[in-house]
């Protein structure tokens, strides 16, 4: 799993009691939509994965040399099987998606989702993109969030600017905790 167990368990924190809603961009092989859907089962959860090959990717993703914007047809359609088989024990609290996020967005209705956890395209583009693309489908009390978060501009990957650059624009609040950011949905002032 590419977050720690503190990651995870920061995440678990700030989810509502009761049923909840979330969406995971960046599926992978499945293995944090599993231990969430184990963890809560009352959690209905949105995964979304394109599963592209390496050249059916954006450019801006391939040049965060980032592993998962670099591998083969095989490669991407295992790692689909893998998350299928890892989440099919709560096959019926699953929708997958497999499109690119900003597509995905548009099939879940506005305000719906008590977080979004975003590990998708690491390039500044993308993540850029993916935040204003979910923000919508947020409740109010919502959490957006994500991992390779790092304010080092020699970073590799383009989240942390493009994390920084979104909570400034929007006055937004940004708590980091057991390596993953959060931003919380606020009623509109």
């Amino acid at each position: 799993m590419s977050i720690p167990a503190e990651g995870v368990a920061a995440i678990l924190r700030r989810m509502p009691a009761g049923p909840i809603s979330g969406v995971e961009v960046g599926v992978f092989r499945g293995q944090l939509s599993a231990v969430l859907l184990r963890t809560r089962p009352d959690l209905s959860l949105v995964m979304v994965d394109s599963w592209l090959a390496q050249e059916e990717q954006p450019t801006a993703y391939r040049a965060t040399r980032d592993h998962h914007s670099r591998m083969t047809a095989v490669r991407q359609s295992r790692s689909q099987r893998d998350a299928l088989a890892a989440t099919a024990f709560a096959k019926a609290r699953c929708q997958v998606l497999v499109k690119p996020s900003v597509l995905a967005a548009l099939d879940v209705p506005p305000a719906s989702q008590d977080f979004v956890f975003l590990d998708g395209d690491h390039s500044f583009e993308g993540v850029t993109a993916d935040i204003a693309a979910w923000w919508g489908a947020l409740k109010v009390g919502g959490w957006m969030c994500g991992d390779d978060y790092s304010p080092n501009p020699n970073y590799d990957f383009g989240v942390g600017p493009a994390v920084d650059t979104a909570v400034a624009a929007h006055g937004w609040d940004l708590v980091f905790d057991g390596g993953v950011w959060f931003v919380q949905k606020q009623e509109q002032r």
